[in-house]
């Protein structure tokens, strides 16, 4: 990460993980949950197009 954002966040990272810390009990967790943010930020912006076949409805959110 070298953009001012990633910057930005480097700066707050210590107290990022200090709360997560406390929060979650767990320094591994607390590092996990800091670490999330600049993996997305990492990822590519592209997203992929739907897998579903045109026509195929789409599966209710209450579908088991």
């Amino acid at each position: 990460m070298t953009s001012p954002d990633a910057e930005e966040f480097e700066t707050h990272r210590p107290r990022l993980f200090g709360l997560a810390y406390r929060m979650l009990g767990s320094a591994d967790e607390a590092e996990d949950t800091v670490q999330t943010p600049i993996s997305a930020t990492a990822a590519p912006t592209a997203r992929p197009s739907s897998t579903r076949a045109p026509g195929s409805p789409r599966s209710s959110p209450t579908s088991a």
